[in-house]
């Protein structure tokens, strides 16, 4: 046995006994907690991928594709045009990362499959980003999962193993856990495929402004081209083929030019080793046709998306599509809540926002020179009797004397670096009833090392059970208030 194996195998054992067997003893007895909530599905997702005998289409992403691909459709279609392939959705959940997806799938690719690469195109799924609390979540449901990971990344597992059984202690202690909404393993059928109706875009503004697409060839790392190169390699090996494509993205958000989408679409194919399948703008889509993010279809979307994949599988093995597409996009299905009313706080500054010319409400952009030396900010949740919306990122940042910021529901999203610099910030009370309707991105809380997050009693049961991917990056760092 060489030596580095053995120094490896020693280090592994010291990890294990510094988990006391107390706690593994605890948490077995415990039970699963999380096997009905959206977590769960990922169990599911994995055994299909396991026990399939037959050749598979693989379509590994976030959870644009738990969202976005009816597999059933897919595998339907295939058979019309002489095809017979088992088609397995593995995407579920940003806050596992795309790493996470595709160590659970590698050893399970066999000779003739088809692996579709398509992360969502944002910074975090195009990374080596791996988040073991959210993992263990998923392997309540099935821990043999556990062997699937690198070696590196089971240390991570191990040691956050105690955090995630106290996390899963207080779990278990809510009283009246929610069973509505989407974020539910319940959302699935027995094929993977998500039933939860989703009738139209429950956006306010039809887009999320706080998860811009961006095309940015800065957010494709060395280490994650690398290690998609290595997975390619891998899959080669099984004799299987590997195939790059795109998350569908909501045209409203997308920021990026035509000329900044080509570079993105060129450094992939120069930097891959794989075939980049599709161009980014075939999966640009009207908002239309979204939910209730910028990657999320709705129901009809579905079809608009599987459609796409069904596009990138054809340019490999020949065939044609023969879905029957909508021909209209769903009407909003947007419903606003009821918030408190502070109107007209004139010790604000505000800007119209608009959707279709229409003004629907405003956004703060600063605030006046009597609230520069305040200790705590209340955000008016509208002005001239229409919601406030939003506040922007530079409202905030650098104001070292503020230690509570106190935010309505009326607000819809929150960008990046908000509360950069504030370095006494360590109060954020949110009143939204679910942080899903919040729009956040993943560096909400960068540079405000103090900064805590504190909602209701109700709204924290939700959180625990069914936070989107993005909040779910929050989970250590959100209380109840």
């Amino acid at each position: 046995m060489k030596k580095q194996t053995i120094i490896k195998l020693i280090a592994f054992a010291g990890i294990l006994l510094s988990i006391p067997g107390s706690l593994i003893i605890f948490d077995s007895v415990r039970g699963t907690a999380y096997g009905q909530s959206y977590y769960g599905e990922l169990a599911s997702m994995y055994n299909k991928i396991k026990e399939t005998k037959k050749k598979k289409i693989i379509i590994i992403s976030g959870s644009s594709v738990a969202f976005g691909v009816n597999s059933k459709l897919m595998e339907d279609d295939l058979k019309a045009n002489g095809f017979d392939y088992s088609v397995c959705n593995f995407g579920l959940y940003g806050a596992i990362g795309t790493k996470t997806m595709v160590e659970l799938s590698k050893n399970h690719i066999k000779e003739g499959d088809i692996v579709l690469l398509a992360p969502e195109v944002i910074s975090q799924a195009t990374s080596l980003y791996f988040n073991a609390n959210n993992v263990w979540k998923c392997l309540d449901s099935n821990k043999s999962m556990f062997n699937e990971f690198s070696w590196e990344d089971k240390q991570k597992l191990i040691c956050n193993y105690s955090s995630f059984v106290g996390e899963k202690t207080t779990y278990l202690q809510q009283e009246n856990l929610s069973t509505n909404g989407v974020y539910q393993k319940s959302s699935f059928n027995d094929n993977c495929d998500m039933i939860y109706q989703r009738k139209g875009n429950a956006m306010k503004l039809n887009y999320d402004p706080s998860q811009v697409i961006s095309f940015s060839t800065n957010d494709l790392s060395n280490e994650y081209i690398s290690y998609i190169n290595e997975f390619n390699a891998h899959i080669e090996k099984r004799k299987a083929k590997l195939f790059y494509s795109f998350s569908p993205c909501n045209k409203d958000a997308v920021s990026a030019s035509e000329k900044e989408i080509t570079n993105y679409y060129s450094y992939l194919n120069e930097k891959l080793d794989c075939l980049v399948i599709s161009n980014p703008n075939d999966h640009i889509f009207s908002s239309g046709w979204f939910y209730d993010n910028n990657f999320h279809m709705n129901d009809l979307g579905v079809y608009i998306n599987t459609n796409s994949y069904l596009n990138d599988i054809y340019r490999i093995i020949g065939g044609k599509s023969q879905i029957t597409l909508p021909d209209k996009e769903p009407e909003s299905i947007y419903v606003p809540e009821e918030g408190e009313i502070v109107d007209d706080d004139e010790r604000f500054s505000y800007q119209e926002v608009k959707n279709n010319n229409k003004i629907i409400g405003y956004s703060i952009s600063a605030m006046n020179k009597e609230l520069d030396s305040s200790k705590e900010i209340v955000i008016p949740s509208s002005y001239h009797s229409l919601p406030v919306l939003s506040f922007e990122k530079t409202l905030f940042q650098n104001k070292t004397n503020i230690e509570k910021i106190v935010i309505p529901k009326s607000i819809i999203s929150i960008e990046d670096y908000s509360f950069s610099g504030c370095t006494n910030l360590s109060r954020i009370e949110l009143k939204h009833d679910d942080l899903n309707n919040l729009g956040v991105g993943v560096k909400l809380l960068d540079n405000a090392s103090k900064a805590n997050i504190y909602i209701s009693k109700e709204a924290y049961s939700l959180f625990i059970q069914s936070a989107n991917c993005t909040w779910a990056l929050y989970n250590e760092r959100v209380f109840i208030k």
